[in-house]
């Protein structure tokens, strides 16, 4: 999910590793060394944390285990979370999965309900799932003109499975998951002193789901893109179609970039010189950074008028290094070319002198047998 994140220029996502029961039984992680992984990762402070920090987000984090004790979140950590949102207006959000919020019912995990954290959340955390079992149930947002209701959601798949909650009294229920006349709470935010909250409950990879909303819906990262932008009070685009082409021409810019100089390494090592290519190329990293700020800022008018500028340096940049990679080979062509000439050569004239030159080989003659009377 880090990696999902990160692909936004206005989210820089710094992850802390929390080991799960899956993780422990099914990928044989040790408990203890996940446990020291997560204190390593852990902000040391408060002050730490704050300063660094503008939005805290856990997803299938658990609070503890009942079969390991070994897992657990510190209390310490809860109540820096409290803290920092109730006093200092940092955003918080829990998404869902087996450990969030009631912890599933399976026994596996405890309810964040009963921590500290419970006090921030949206919905009263309870044990189990809604439904019991995975089923195909339709995204509703309460609100159709709702941000996060642009997105083409029919397109996406079925809410599957979801942890089982209420949403609490003074809290804004966003999006409900429908199955034909029973209404499940999905997505609810609110604030919770000087800081909003932002509550998502859908489950993954648990009691049959097949999780087509999260493998085959090309939205899903824009979805949970703006789960994190609103959460964090940032406003979602109108256009959020030009806003994910946006983002796609940012990340190929670093995949251009990383070819690009391949490209000019490889002719390095055939003598070329590349100074002119490397000096170009940072001077459209220069450019495309500044499209980033704006990004950030939320100027997507003026980002898509950059990467046109972009562009259309791209183009002449790629056709120049072509033209230097084919000049730097030049001679690598030429001594192909006088090799396999002259191979030709020599085998065409040794043909000819074994298919043509039949004096050099002595007739044979001719004998006939005659039946003998």
């Amino acid at each position: 999910m880090d990696k999902t994140l990160d692909v936004d220029p206005a989210i820089g996502v710094y992850s802390v590793p929390m080991s799960g029961h899956y993780s422990i039984t099914d990928l044989g992680l040790d408990p203890n060394m996940m446990n020291r992984v997560m204190r390593i990762y852990m902000p040391r402070t408060f002050e730490v944390l704050v300063n660094k920090t503008d939005s805290i987000l856990l997803h299938e984090a658990p609070c503890g285990s009942t079969l390991y004790p070994e897992v657990y979140f510190d209390a310490k950590w809860m109540s820096w979370f409290v803290k920092a949102v109730q006093e200092l207006g940092i955003s918080f959000s829990m998404w869902g999965g087996d450990a969030s919020f009631g912890g599933g019912g399976e026994g596996f995990y405890t309810s964040w309900g009963e921590t500290l954290i419970g006090v921030l959340l949206p919905f009263e955390c309870l044990e189990g799932y809604n439904p019991a079992y995975a089923s195909v149930q339709r995204p509703h947002f309460v609100d159709p003109d709702h941000p996060l209701a642009r997105l083409p959601w029919t397109e996406a798949g079925h809410v599957e499975l979801l942890n089982k909650v209420e949403t609490k009294l003074g809290a804004t229920l966003i999006a409900e998951a429908v199955l034909d006349e029973t209404r499940y709470p999905w997505i609810a935010w609110w604030k919770s002193g000087s800081g909003r909250v932002l509550g998502e409950t859908q489950v993954f990879g648990s009691m049959g789901t097949t999780n087509r909303m999260f493998n085959e819906w090309r939205w899903y990262q824009d979805f949970v893109i703006y789960l994190v932008y609103f959460a964090s009070d940032k406003a979602i685009p109108d256009d959020v179609y030009r806003t994910h082409r946006l983002r796609e021409q940012i990340n190929l810019h670093a995949d251009r970039s990383l070819l690009l100089i391949s490209l000019l390494e490889f002719i390095e090592k055939f003598g070329a010189n590349s100074v002119d290519f490397y000096e170009e190329l940072e001077e459209i990293n220069l450019v495309e950074k500044e499209a980033e700020e704006y990004y950030r800022k939320g100027d997507y008018d003026r980002v898509a008028e950059i990467f046109d500028e972009i562009e259309q340096a791209w183009n002449g940049l790629n056709r120049r290094a072509v033209e230097a990679k084919e000049s730097a080979l030049l001679w690598v062509y030429l001594v192909e070319w006088l090799a396999v000439t002259g191979v030709a050569l020599v085998s065409g004239v040794f043909l000819w002198s074994v298919m043509m030159r039949r004096r050099l080989y002595r007739e044979i003659r001719t004998t006939s047998f005659r039946e003998a009377l």
